[in-house]
C-alpha cells in the first residue's frame, strides 16, 4: 500500500482536483492522509467532507506548524509500505503510481521516480520527458542532486520505500529546499534507484506557492544552509568538490539577495564577502562567470541590478525547483 501524503494549508480552490487526480488513479492500494496544518479559509471542513466520503482518506487537524511539520506528522501516521508527497494544489496523471510502482518491481529498488509538467497560467511546460529509463547507483544519483542534471529535488515526483523513512524527518527550520535535503539523505542510503524521464505529475505555480510567497534573502538562506548540511552528511567522498562549490555558490546567492534588500546589512553583506574570501582561499572554485558576477554585485551593484534586470527577460529559466 501507498500512503499519500498531502499537507494543507488554505488551498481550498485546488483541493478537489487534487484528491480526483489521486482517485483515479489506476493503481488503487492507497490511502490518502491530509494534514491540515492550521487552514483559515475553510479547507478544514472540505477535507472533513472527503474523508467522509471514502474510507481511505484521514484527515489530521494541527496548529499552523509549516510544510515540514506536517510531512512529519504524516510519516508518522502513515500504515502503508511506500510514501508519497503531494501539494495540495497540484495533480497527477491517472497512472503515475502503477508506473512508478511498476519500476520498484520491476528493477527490484527503494525508489523510483518521474518527471513532471509545469503548469503556469493555464500553460504546460514539460520539463524533461525523453522517455529514457535510468537504472542508477547511489553516486549517480546524488550527482544529479548536486549538478542540477535530469532530475529535481522536490520530494513530489518519488515514490519511496517508507522504511527509508525511519530515521530521517524534514527539517522544520528550513522554508524552503527543505526536500532537496530530505532527498540527498535519503538517495544516500540506497544502493540504486530508478528515474523515469516522462512527465507523470503537475506542479501548479499558484499565488499559493511557497517559491512565491517566500523571501529572497529567506530562499537564499534556506538553500546555504542544506548545502552546508549536505556538505556534512555526504557519503560519497567523489562529491565532495561538487558540494563545496555548491556551498560557495548559495553564499554568492546570499550576496546577491542582501544588494536587493531594502535596507542592505552591510554588516552581513560583509560576513558572507568574508565566508567567500575564505572558500575561495582554501582552493574551492566557481565558473568565471560566477566571478565576474559576484565582482559586479560587491563593487558595482547598481550596474549589476540594471544589466540583471535585461538578462532576466531573455534567459532561458532553470525548472530545478
Amino acid at each position: 500500500m501507498i500512503s499519500i501524503i498531502i499537507p494543507v494549508y488554505n488551498t481550498k480552490h485546488y483541493l478537489e482536483s487534487c484528491v480526483e487526480s489521486i482517485l483515479k488513479q489506476t493503481y488503487r492500494d492507497f490511502e490518502i492522509i491530509f494534514v491540515d496544518d492550521g487552514s483559515t479559509d475553510g479547507s478544514a471542513e472540505i477535507l472533513d467532507t472527503f474523508a467522509e466520503k471514502d474510507e481511505r482518506i484521514r484527515v489530521i487537524h494541527q496548529v499552523n506548524a509549516g510544510v515540514s511539520s506536517a510531512r512529519n506528522r504524516g510519516i508518522n501516521e502513515a500504515r502503508g509500505d511506500y510514501l508519497s508527497f503531494v501539494d495540495s494544489d497540484d495533480t497527477l496523471e491517472p497512472d503515475m503510481y502503477e508506473t512508478l510502482i511498476g519500476l520498484i518491481e520491476q528493477y527490484d529498488v527503494s525508489i523510483a521516480h518521474c518527471s513532471y509538467n509545469r503548469v503556469e497560467n493555464n500553460k504546460v511546460k514539460r520539463v524533461g520527458n525523453s522517455g529514457k529509463v535510468y537504472v542508477q547507483t547511489r553516486e549517480e544519483a546524488l550527482d544529479c542532486f548536486i549538478s542540477g542534471r535530469l532530475f529535481v529535488g522536490s520530494c513530489w515526483t518519488k515514490l519511496y520505500a517508507k522504511e527509508l523513512f525511519n530515521d530521517v524527518r524534514f527539517s522544520a527550520d528550513i522554508k524552503t529546499s527543505e526536500d532537496m535535503l530530505v532527498n540527498f539523505q535519503i538517495f544516500g542510503k540506497v544502493d540504486t534507484s530508478v528515474f523515469y524521464d516522462v512527465c507523470k505529475y503537475n506542479y501548479l505555480i499558484s499565488d499559493t506557492s511557497s517559491c512565491i510567497n517566500t523571501p529572497a534573502m529567506r530562499r537564499a538562506r534556506d538553500l546555504l544552509s542544506v548545502n552546508r548540511r549536505m556538505l556534512e552528511i555526504n557519503v560519497c567522498d567523489s562529491l565532495k568538490t561538487k558540494l563545496e562549490r555548491r556551498v560557495l555558490s548559495a553564499l554568492l546567492s546570499c550576496y546577491k539577495a542582501t544588494i536587493y534588500m531594502q535596507d542592505v546589512d552591510k554588516k552581513e553583506q560583509q560576513k558572507l564577502a568574508l565566508e567567500i574570501k575564505s572558500m575561495r582561499e582554501r582552493g574551492t572554485d566557481v565558473s568565471f562567470k560566477s566571478k565576474f558576477v559576484y565582482a559586479m554585485m560587491r563593487y558595482c551593484p547598481r550596474v549589476y541590478k540594471f544589466a540583471y534586470k535585461i538578462y532576466d527577460r531573455v534567459r532561458v529559466p532553470n525548472y530545478d525547483v
